[in-house]
């Protein structure tokens, strides 16, 4: 490095070092001899303080007569005395030995010795007049009675007046001697700056003479590789760039890179001004940790090579009409190095559009056929009087859902009971579809009620907070319809009498539910159906009966059920046990579901309650049981730890009690701590007979 610098530079290199060096010198010596000037000008000033001091002292020995012939206390003029005397001492000292004295403002203040020749004899000729003058000064202050000091005034007036006016003239000629020591080192000063200053300007032109010269040789150089640069970047296809340590784009890049970008300038940009507004926060942030690791020389760059997050993004470029146009770009990143230092990363961008269009395409193809066959899978499955009701029921909750949505309510303001009701249509219909393992559906439902939530939770709410909740719905529109379309192309045409075997197998998809959610839940779970297909349900009933033994079956295996080693624990079979009865009583239906699991958990119960605000919390610890069991049919609580997709957002129950109510029945809750859950509901055999009038 110092050979190179030396080689190339020498002239330069020596001159500017030489400069450097002159200004160092001038400036320590500017420093120094101002520091003189200072500490001369506080002399200055105390040696004019000393010519004051000295006629103060014989105005306060005059006052102190004054005062004592008239019988007055004169201690307020001792005491002025006694400090005045004090500082022309100490003063005095200072200027003749150096040392510390008091300045004008109070403050303590160092003084040299005084070293001219004049000052030093008028400071000895002064120290012979002030010693005995003190000596008898001191004697009045030290004075105890009034004769003693009528004696020692006499005394100090009589040799003050003999020395007072030649002390004066002695603190006069200090002063003027300092005056000038301090008037000659400004002078010195002057000259030092003037010369170094010259100096400096001689050879700040050397300087620049040989910084010219060496200039433009260079700059020829650098305009020839300017040329052969440029061709070539304009040239690639590809857009290239450099980012320095900094993580900003280099001035030079290729040409194509700026239309990759909508034509911006993107010369000295940081990395994250280049990518803003077109990829995510959290995408552009990892790809600036990625990036700074490739400047870390302890890491090795094809370790972390596929790591690279930019390897293809999505960029929305607007075109001069407003709209938007979406491309595909791909980073890739490699190191500059320079004697074996990382210097920059340079960046090469390909325009991979037409490439990802067509992978999507062929990739949306495939899963478009992956979905049906599943679709078609699960729809051999499932008995057609089932998927024909569930079809029914659950194309009609989306009107519901779609007629909520476009209900108009004054103000912009969205009620919370609309969202309420359409949570409660949409967690039935991920119920039901969950039960026939449409999963699809599930899934979307499932992100219909994230989306609801979300916006439950606002502070505000107004109509546009549901657009994403209408584009979910058309969704779930669309996909219904493709169950709906492949149902019809299977349905045979000669299933005329659905013999008895066929109607006692119309329940199977509940089994198939459990076994669903054991799998998910990690549990194990068997269940048994009785009644059910000896009730003369109506199809409206059947869909709204099917929903309910749905949740209480989701309800139950999240809540309920334990996982098999904690049953064994416990005591109990790993498989636990769910039973569906159904049959006529007393001129109504009775429908049974018990489950041999924890029961309901009472104590989180009245946390929810007490959290949600149903009631206050002395209220709420008062409250029994069976009050406590009522509380899952609100629509606000749930005893789920977490939302997951079975539970956790206190809708299903809510749904469920209100599908009973509109039959006119009732629901009767009964617990057992580590012994399960009961639910008895009645049903008025008279709503089956309306219905089905």
């Amino acid at each position: 490095m110092l050979t190179t610098l030396f080689g190339k530079y020498k002239a330069i290199v020596v001159s500017i070092a030489l400069f450097l060096l002159l200004d160092a010198s001038v400036l320590m010596l500017n420093f120094y001899i101002s520091f003189q000037i200072s500490g001369d000008a506080v002399g200055v000033n105390l040696a004019g303080r000393q010519r004051m001091l000295s006629q103060r002292m014989v105005k306060s020995l005059l006052d102190i007569r004054y005062l004592n012939d008239l019988g007055q206390s004169a201690e307020q003029s001792r005491q002025e005395l006694e400090k005045t005397y004090g500082l022309f001492d100490a003063t005095l000292l200072a200027f003749e030995q150096g040392g510390q004295a008091s300045g004008a403002n109070g403050e303590s203040v160092n003084l040299s010795a005084v070293e001219s020749p004049a000052g030093k004899k008028a400071i000895a000729q002064a120290r012979t007049l002030w010693s005995p003058f003190s000596q008898q000064v001191r004697s009045v202050i030290d004075s105890e009675n009034r004769e003693q000091l009528s004696l020692n005034l006499s005394t100090a007036l009589a040799m003050a007046r003999d020395m007072n006016l030649t002390l004066l003239g002695l603190m006069n000629d200090l002063t003027v001697d300092l005056e000038q020591v301090a008037t000659a080192k400004a002078m010195r000063l002057r000259l030092i700056q003037t010369v170094g200053i010259s100096l400096a300007i001689v050879n700040f032109l050397l300087i620049l003479f040989h910084f010219l010269k060496q200039l433009r040789r260079n700059d020829e150089a650098l305009e020839e590789a300017r040329r052969e640069t440029e061709e070539i970047l304009s040239t690639v296809n590809e857009g290239l760039f450099l980012l320095d340590k900094d993580m900003r784009v280099g001035k030079q890049h290729s040409a194509r890179l700026e239309s990759m970008f909508d034509g911006r300038k993107v010369a000295d940009l940081t990395f994250s001004e280049l990518l803003s507004g077109l990829v995510f926060e959290k995408d552009m942030k990892t790809a600036e940790r990625f990036v700074g690791l490739l400047f870390r020389a302890d890491i090795k760059a094809n370790l972390i090579t596929e790591l690279n997050p930019l390897n293809e993004i999505e960029i929305n470029i607007c075109d001069e009409n407003g709209s938007y146009s979406s491309r595909y770009l791909s980073f890739d990143f490699r190191r500059v190095t320079q004697k074996g230092e990382i210097i920059a990363v340079l960046s090469t961008v390909n325009d991979v559009t037409d490439r990802v269009k067509l992978e999507r395409e062929l990739q949306r193809e495939k899963e478009k056929g992956d979905h049906q066959m599943s679709l078609l899978s699960k729809i051999l499955h499932v008995e057609q009087d089932t998927l024909q009701s569930y079809l029914n029921k659950s194309w009609a909750t989306l009107d519901d859902v779609n007629q909520l949505l476009r209900e108009q309510r004054k103000g912009s303001s969205i009620e919370l009971a609309k969202i309420d009701d359409i949570l409660a249509l949409i967690h039935k219909f991920k119920g039901d579809s969950s039960a026939l393992e449409f999963e699809h559906l599930a899934n979307s439902a499932h992100s219909m009620e994230d989306t609801l939530t979300e916006v439950k939770a606002r502070p505000e709410r107004s109509g546009k907070d549901l657009f994403g909740v209408v584009v979910l719905l058309e969704s779930l529109y669309k996909n219904l319809e493709s169950v709906k379309a492949l149902a019809e192309r299977l349905a045979q045409p000669a299933a005329q009498d659905k013999g008895k075997t066929a109607k006692a197998s119309s329940w199977a998809h509940l089994n198939r539910l459990v076994e669903t959610l054991s799998e998910r839940e990690g549990k194990k779970a068997c269940l048994t159906v009785s009644g059910l297909n000896e009730v003369p349900w109506t199809p409206a009933m059947r869909e709204t009966l099917d929903s309910m033994l749905v949740q209480f079956l989701r309800n139950s295996m999240v809540h309920g059920i334990e996982l098999p080693d904690e049953r064994q624990r416990k005591g109990k079979r790993p498989v636990a046990r769910l039973d569906i009865r159904a049959c006529e009583v007393d001129g109504a239906i009775e429908i049974v579901f018990r489950d041999d699991g924890n029961g309901l958990n009472v104590e989180r119960l009245r946390k929810q309650c007490i959290a949600r605000g149903v009631a206050s919390q002395s209220e709420v610890m008062g409250w029994s049981d069976k009050k406590l069991y009522s509380m899952i049919f609100r629509a606000d609580i749930s005893t789920a730890s977490a939302v997951t997709k079975d539970a956790g957002r206190g809708v299903g129950m809510h749904s469920v009690a209100k599908d009973i109510a509109d039959l006119g029945g009732s629901v009767k809750v009964n617990s057992k701590p580590q012994s399960g859950c009961l639910f008895k509901i009645c049903l008025p055999l008279q709503a089956q007979q309306s219905e089905a009038a």
